[in-house]
């Protein structure tokens, strides 16, 4: 719904019809249920103007999902892509991340009992690549004590550990973190695959620099708290898996 027309409701004074609460029961099972489950919300993470007709048909041309899917325009920057395959939409769901024009595209199961309005997009999935861990830590324990759980890890030939994890994109980029090794902090750098465009003053997804708000103040020479450095190079995995080394 437009935020302006539910202001407006906000500002009504509602007649007793209006404001009558139906019941609604669980038990009644509506028969697109099931398509429901095939659908994704859909947002591209950007605050500037986009071609939305180019996008669908980027996406369409990209994804080439086996039984096709419709794209539905729902209000400003916000979409439900419908899949006819659950093989289509977990796929899609699941790659990340997922981009148009540099922006990328935040993507949610719908589960139909959510306004569209309502949704919020706060995470996309990135591969996150640890950078220069010991041999022995490389495992999916050492992920999750770097405070990830995702189970969908991958060792690499360069000293990296690659983790697919969903990224809160309403926080700053983590550039890494130190940890405790033998009694020796060591720090583990981060790197993350297929990263859009990025604001290097502030390490947020949503603008770059040159609309930083306080981009005046940042002069270009100057030593910016982020850079292209955090753009790290596609995964080349190794035979062995790490995710066995448990």
């Amino acid at each position: 719904m437009d935020t302006g027309i539910e202001e407006a409701w906000k500002r009504l004074s509602l007649t007793t019809e209006e404001d009558t609460v139906v019941e609604c029961e669980d038990e009644i099972v509506d028969e697109c249920s099931e398509q429901i489950t095939l659908c994704l919300w859909g947002k591209l993470h950007t605050e500037g103007y986009f071609n939305m007709n180019v996008m669908k048909t980027v996406f369409k041309n990209v994804w080439k999902p086996s039984r096709g899917v419709i794209i539905c325009d729902l209000d400003k920057n916000l979409f439900a892509f419908q899949f006819f395959s659950p093989a289509d939409s977990d796929y899609i769901l699941n790659k990340g991340p997922l981009a148009f024009d540099g922006n990328t595209l935040l993507l949610r199961k719908i589960t139909g009992y959510e306004q569209s309005s309502k949704v919020q997009f706060t995470h996309a999935r990135f591969w996150v690549k640890a950078i220069d861990v010991p041999p022995i830590k490389q495992t999916s324990t050492f992920v999750k004590i770097l405070g990830y759980n995702k189970s969908n890890l991958l060792c690499a030939a360069d000293k990296s550990i690659n983790f697919q994890v969903d990224v809160d994109v309403t926080k700053l980029l983590r550039r890494g973190m130190k940890v405790m090794m033998k009694g020796k902090p060591i720090r583990i750098s981060f790197k993350y695959v297929k990263l859009p465009e990025f604001c290097y003053g502030c390490g947020r997804l949503v603008h770059i620099l040159s609309i930083y708000e306080e981009a005046k103040e940042v002069d270009e020479d100057s030593n910016l708290p982020y850079g292209d450095w955090l753009h790290g190079s596609p995964i080349k995995p190794t035979r062995r898996n790490a995710e066995a080394r448990k």
